[in-house]
C-alpha cells in the first residue's frame, strides 16, 4: 500500500500480485495504471461478494477510484454509512492521499461529516465486538437476525486503540463481545478496563475460537462465553444464538 500512496504503481502491482488479501488495492493499481480490463475483473468479483453481504463497499469504491470513476466511487462510499461503526472509516479516508481526487467534491466532505457523527439509536441496545480480523467482524455482524440488527446498535472495532477512542468519547456499551488476541491488547486486559469503567453495568461475552481463552476471560470477569467460528461469514454461533430479540434477552438472562 505504501507503493500506491507514493505513486509507484509498477512496484505496487508486483507486490500486490503476490498476495490474495488486498484485491481492492490491486484493482486500484490496475485501474490507475490503465489496465482497465484487469481492474474491472477484480471489481466484478468484489461487487459479487458485496451483493452476497461479503466484504465492505469500501473495496469496490477504491477500485472505482483507480478507474477514475468518481461518481461510482462516491456511491459505494455512501453505502458504508450503513456499516458498523461507520465513523471508523474516516480513519482510512481522511488521511489517505489516494482519496485526494475527491476532496474538492462537496459530496465527499458531506460523507465524512456524516461518518464522523455517529449516534446511538434512541432506546436501542448497544452491542460491540472487538476483533482484529475483518472476516470475523463481518461474520459477527451478519450472524444476527434481522430483528436484532434493526433494534440494536451493532458496532465492531478492529483494535483496542479504536475501542478506547470510542469509549473515551463518552460512549458506554451494553454488551461487549471480546476476542482474546486483538493485536494490540488481549481480552482479559479489556475486561479489566471495562469493569473499572462501568462496574457491572456492561455484559461481557468471551468470544474466542479457543476454549481455554474463553475460560480465561470468564475467570477474568466475563459474564458468559460463546465460541467463535473463525472466518465464517455469517457466524454460525451468532446466527444460532441471536436470531431474534427474544433469543438475545434469553442469553443475557442466562449469563
Amino acid at each position: 500500500m505504501i507503493y500506491i500512496q507514493k505513486g509507484m504503481l509498477a512496484e505496487a502491482l508486483i507486490e500486490l500480485s503476490k498476495t490474495p488479501f488486498y484485491p481492492e488495492f490491486l484493482g486500484y493499481a490496475y485501474g490507475a495504471s490503465g489496465r482497465t480490463d484487469d481492474a474491472r475483473r477484480i471489481l466484478a468479483k468484489l461487487l459479487e461478494n458485496q451483493s452476497r453481504g461479503e466484504g465492505s463497499a469500501y473495496r469496490a469504491a477504491l477500485v472505482y477510484l483507480g478507474l477514475g470513476e468518481s461518481n461510482a466511487a462516491l456511491e459505494n462510499l455512501e453505502m458504508i454509512i450503513e456499516e458498523s461503526p461507520a465513523y471508523l472509516w474516516t480513519a482510512f479516508l481522511k488521511p489517505d492521499p489516494l482519496w485526494d481526487p475527491l476532496r474538492s467534491d462537496p459530496r465527499f466532505k458531506d460523507l465524512l461529516d456524516r461518518m464522523n457523527s455517529p449516534s446511538k439509536l434512541p432506546g436501542s441496545m448497544q452491542i460491540c465486538f472487538i476483533d482484529d480480523r475483518e472476516e470475523n467482524r463481518e461474520g459477527w455482524l451478519k450472524g444476527f437476525g434481522p430483528e436484532v440488527s434493526t433494534e440494536c446498535d451493532l458496532r465492531t472495532f478492529a483494535s483496542a486503540f479504536d475501542w478506547y477512542h470510542w469509549l473515551n468519547d463518552g460512549n458506554q456499551p451494553d454488551v461487549v463481545f471480546l476476542d482474546f488476541f486483538i493485536g494490540d491488547a488481549i481480552g482479559s486486559e479489556l475486561i479489566e478496563d471495562l469493569m473499572a469503567r462501568f462496574a457491572n453495568d456492561v455484559f461481557i461475552v468471551a468470544h474466542s475460537s479457543m476454549a481455554e481463552a474463553n475460560a480465561g476471560m470468564v475467570e477474568a470477569g466475563a459474564d458468559a462465553m460463546l465460541p467463535k467460528v473463525r472466518l465464517a461469514v455469517p457466524s454460525p454461533t451468532i446466527r444460532e444464538a441471536f436470531s431474534s430479540m427474544a433469543d438475545l434477552k434469553s442469553f443475557l438472562r442466562r449469563g
